[in-house]
C-alpha cells in the first residue's frame, strides 16, 4: 500500500505525529462534483463536423487518486434507433495552463443511443471503464471525444456555477483550449470513477503523560479529506465533522480546542477517526494509540559521608532520571553518585528528576567538614619512585585504587598527566625532562592523594 503525506488538523501542544499510520481503501467513488457546485445545466454538442472533438475537465489529486473510468450524461442526436460512438480518455494536465497535457494515458469507449427520457438526467447517464487503472499523484483530466459522424450532447452547466474555476476544457480543431476561451465557463458533467486511501494517525510526542492534567488532541488526515471534489463535507464547509476522538470511554466531537483530562495513572487508550461522504460511497478509517499517564515526580536525597567524598542517592518517587548540580561547578547523572569536593565549606547541591510526564528540583545545603591529617593520611594511596635520582626513565608503583598521575616541576607547573586506574606499575619515561626537582602526584577516585620528590639529573 502506498503512504501519502497527512495533514495536520489540529495545532499540537503536547503531541507530535510520529506513529504508524492507519490506512482504509476507499471507493469506487464517482465524483459529482461538478453536478454540486452548478446552478443549471444545458447541452453542448460534441460532432467532427463542429470541430469540438473533445470536452474535458480537471479534477485535483490531492493524493494518489486511481482513476478507473468516468461517468456522463447525454444523448446521440439521430433517428430513434441510431446510436454513436463515444470515446473516454484520461489525461495527464500540464501544471501551466491546467490543459490536457500528452496522449492519452488510457481509454475506453461507450455506444450512445437518442433516447431523450423526458430530459431526465439520471437516464441519460452513461459510464465508460478504462482499460485499466491508473493511479494519478497531481491533477488529472477525464474527457470524451466524438468517435463517429453522429453528433452527441453532453449535459454540462452554464456560466452561474458561481466559483469561476476553469477548469473545463475543449479541442476545438487541433489545439486544446479552457471553455473561457469561447467566452463560457462551463464545468462538464464528465465524473471520474476513482478509489483512493482514506488514512488517519494520532501519536505522542512523550509515551507518557502526568495524570490530572488536561491535553490537547492532535491527529492528521490524509488530501482527500480536505478537497472539495472528493468529500461533501469539505465542499459544505463541514470538516470538523469529519473527525472524531475517543478515549476513556468518551467520545469526542473535533472542535479547534478539543482536550481530554488525564484523571488516572495507568494506559490510556486514545483512538482518532478520519470520515468523509463521497459524492457515491462513504468511507471512514481509525487510527488507534496509547499514553501511559503518570504521576509528577517528587524530588528527594540522601547523603551518606563526613569528609570532601560524599556519596549522593536520589529518593525520589516517580523519577526515571537524575540530573545533579554540586554547587561546585560539577554536575553528575544517575541514581547514586559520588562526588569529591575541592575543601571544606557549604555547598548547595540540586537534584532535578524528571520523568515522561514532568519535572521536580529540589535543593539542600550541603555541609563538608574540614579533614584532619589522621583522615588523610589513612585513606591516601600508596606511592613508591625509582631510581631517584633517575636520568632517562622511573617507574612509580602505586596502591591499586590510584586513577589520576600527575608530574609537576619545581614552579608547580603541570608537566604530564596519565590515566592509571586499575594499573599498580607505571613507566615514566624522561627523555623530554629538563635536570630538576619534580613532584610526582597519584590520586584517588575520592580525591585522596599522595606525592613524592624526583630528582631528574643529566
Amino acid at each position: 500500500m502506498r503512504f501519502y503525506t497527512l495533514c495536520c488538523i489540529a495545532f499540537l501542544f503536547v503531541f507530535k505525529l510520529s506513529a504508524q499510520p492507519f490506512y482504509s481503501g476507499c471507493g469506487p467513488d464517482t465524483l459529482r462534483y461538478t453536478q454540486a457546485k452548478a446552478s443549471g445545466t444545458s447541452e453542448y454538442t460534441l460532432s467532427l463536423q463542429s470541430n469540438f472533438l473533445q470536452y474535458g475537465q480537471y479534477y485535483n489529486a490531492p493524493q494518489g487518486i486511481t482513476v478507473s473510468g468516468l461517468c456522463f450524461y447525454g444523448r446521440a442526436l439521430g433517428n430513434t434507433n441510431a446510436t454513436a460512438t463515444i470515446k473516454g480518455h484520461l489525461y495527464d494536465f500540464s501544471p501551466q495552463d491546467t490543459l490536457p497535457f500528452g496522449a492519452p494515458l488510457v481509454s475506453g469507449t461507450v455506444e450512445v443511443d437518442t433516447s431523450y427520457h423526458n430530459g431526465n438526467m439520471t437516464q441519460m447517464k452513461y459510464t465508460i471503464l478504462f482499460s485499466q487503472p491508473v493511479t494519478m499523484f497531481n491533477g488529472y483530466i477525464v474527457a470524451l471525444e466524438a468517435d463517429s459522424t453522429l453528433p452527441i450532447k453532453i449535459y454540462g452547466n452554464n456560466n452561474g456555477d458561481g466559483d469561476f474555476e476553469r477548469l473545463s476544457v475543449a479541442q476545438f480543431g487541433w489545439p486544446w483550449n479552457k471553455m473561457i476561451f469561447f467566452a463560457s465557463d462551463n464545468d462538464f458533467h464528465i465524473e471520474p470513477i476513482v478509489n483512493y486511501d482514506l488514512g488517519a494517525q494520532i501519536s505522542f510526542e512523550f509515551d507518557s503523560a502526568c495524570a490530572g492534567r488536561n491535553y490537547t488532541l492532535a491527529a492528521a488526515a490524509p488530501g482527500v479529506t480536505y478537497d472539495r471534489m472528493y468529500n461533501q463535507r469539505a465542499f459544505n464547509n463541514q470538516i470538523l465533522q469529519c473527525f472524531n476522538f475517543e478515549t476513556q470511554g468518551a467520545i469526542l466531537p473535533h472542535t479547534l480546542d478539543t482536550f481530554i483530562y488525564i484523571g488516572a495513572v495507568g494506559n490510556v487508550p486514545v483512538s482518532f477517526t478520519d470520515s468523509i461522504i463521497g459524492w457515491t460511497t462513504n468511507c471512514q478509517v481509525t487510527a488507534y494509540d496509547t499514553l501511559y499517564a503518570l504521576n509528577a515526580p517528587q524530588a528527594d536525597f540522601s547523603t551518606v559521608g563526613s569528609g570532601l567524598p560524599v556519596e549522593f542517592t536520589s529518593t525520589s518517587v516517580e523519577g526515571q532520571d537524575e540530573y545533579w548540580d554540586f554547587g561546585d561547578g560539577e554536575t553528575g547523572t544517575g541514581d547514586v553518585v559520588n562526588h569529591t569536593f575541592p575543601a571544606a565549606g557549604s555547598y548547595t547541591v540540586t537534584l532535578i528528576v524528571t520523568n515522561g510526564c514532568s519535572a521536580d528540583t529540589i535543593s539542600s545545603v550541603v555541609t563538608v567538614p574540614f579533614v584532619g591529617v589522621d583522615e588523610l593520611l589513612a585513606n591516601a594511596p600508596q606511592i613508591t619512585v625509582y631510581p631517584n635520582p633517575a636520568t632517562d626513565r622511573a617507574v612509580v608503583n602505586t596502591s591499586d585504587n590510584a586513577v589520576n598521575l600527575m608530574v609537576y616541576n619545581a614552579s608547580g607547573m603541570l608537566v604530564e598527566s596519565l590515566g592509571i586506574k586499575g594499573r599498580t606499575q607505571v613507566e615514566l619515561p624522561l627523555a623530554g625532562y629538563a635536570p630538576g626537582m619534580y613532584f610526582v602526584r597519584i590520586a584517588d577516585a575520592k580525591g585522596y592523594a599522595a606525592t613524592k620528590k624526583l630528582l631528574v639529573t643529566n
